[in-house]
């Protein structure tokens, strides 16, 4: 409604001689208005809610894709701003069954399962910390959060990660992107994992 009423009036303002200067300055700031209206809801993020099962915010210059990881229910990318998200999403009870097994020695819960994935990725990108995800609430539900830095393919690449325990599914929340980049996109990246929120209601 405010954009219409803008344009409306860039159209119809009065143009006299005498009133040529006013008129100028009047639409200048009607164009700076229109811009700024513009620019807020660039900002805007999308939410995007997949299978039924879980909902998340994203801004709006990710797009959706299909070639970031085969397994993912979620695949959104800006390849201009190397900006990655992905959500991977798999059965509780098939992992926590494999676990009991004590093949592997990674407990069959949500510490388990976050600890075996983030070993497995710190060996790839060849990241030597060995602390444990850290132990928060994303929207009442269980979660472990890190953050790697590491190599791959001679790129250096920064993620930040969570693991998060639903009802019947356990979730990785990956972001990443440019080593260079982390401190232009990290308080981004917390914003998109804590707005993961589970809409299965579904029985265990």
């Amino acid at each position: 409604m405010l954009l219409n009423t803008v344009l409306f009036a860039l159209v119809f303002v009065p143009c006299g001689y005498n009133q040529l200067v006013k008129t100028m300055k009047l639409r200048l700031f009607l164009l700076a208005l229109v811009a700024l209206s513009l620019s807020g809801c660039d900002e805007k993020p999308q939410t995007v809610t997949i299978k039924n099962k879980y909902s998340i915010d994203l801004p709006p210059f990710l797009t959706a894709t299909a070639e970031l990881n085969k397994d993912a229910s979620l695949q959104y990318q800006n390849g201009a701003r190397e900006f990655y998200v992905v959500v991977i999403d798999e059965p509780r009870k098939k992992f926590d069954d494999l676990m009991k097994q004590g093949e592997l020695g990674y407990g069959p819960d949500l510490d388990g399962y976050s600890r075996l994935l983030v070993d497995s990725i710190r060996e790839k990108l060849g990241d030597k910390d060995k602390q444990a995800p850290k132990t928060e609430k994303i929207n009442g539900l269980d979660a472990r959060l890190t953050s790697l830095t590491g190599t791959v393919q001679n790129i250096n690449v920064y993620w930040r990660v969570a693991y998060v325990q639903g009802r019947n599914h356990y979730y990785q929340v990956l972001c990443w992107t440019l080593t260079q980049n982390k401190d232009k996109y990290d308080a981004q990246m917390g914003e998109i994992i804590h707005s993961f929120k589970e809409v299965d209601k579904r029985k265990k």
